[in-house]
């Protein structure tokens, strides 16, 4: 039996372990104000759809110049592929990003490459081509400044965001 959206919930991690993998070691004398210490995941949510509007945002982070998916981007990835499975007329677009150290034709196929690899994956757990649209910016979208290691890695993205269709309904809270 398939879940109706709003009893429907998503595990969002929103900022990937593999952005924390190599951050602390490699700025570790670092005294910037916006930098964590810790080796800890930053932000892992549970994201309640039942009183989202639409459309719902994903976002997974990459390694410096990589575009594989680690092991918490593919569970993140599995989970919302359920979702969408759940509900068949949703859409989801995928943006591809990066930090902006290196040529821009560079980063443009590395954000191209990010993408596809989320597309991929999105395929293999069954949605089809129709349902997935996709983007890539290189360095021309940053979500946070490139001057410290910190925005540099929030750079190294993918976007997913998934779009209720215009015949869908959006969900409505529970009480």
């Amino acid at each position: 039996m398939k879940s109706p959206l709003n009893k429907t919930y998503l595990s969002c991690c929103l900022i990937g372990v593999s952005l924390l993998s190599g951050c602390s070691a490699m700025n570790s004398n670092s005294d910037h104000p916006y930098f964590s210490h810790s080796s800890q995941p930053l932000a892992v949510t549970q994201v309640d759809l039942s009183v989202r509007e639409s459309p719902l945002s994903v976002t997974i982070h990459f390694e410096n110049d990589r575009y594989e998916l680690d092991q918490n981007a593919r569970q993140t990835l599995t989970e919302l592929s359920r979702l969408v499975l759940d509900n068949p007329t949703q859409k989801i677009i995928i943006q591809g990003h990066t930090d902006s150290h290196a040529a821009a034709s560079y980063n443009m196929q590395l954000s191209k490459q990010r993408a596809d690899q989320v597309r991929t994956f999105l395929l293999n757990q069954q949605l089809t081509k129709e349902q997935i649209e996709m983007a890539y910016f290189g360095e021309n979208q940053p979500a946070a400044s490139n001057t410290y290691m910190r925005g540099r890695a929030l750079n190294r993205r993918s976007e997913i965001m998934v779009e209720l269709a215009p015949d869908n309904p959006k969900p409505q809270a529970t009480q």
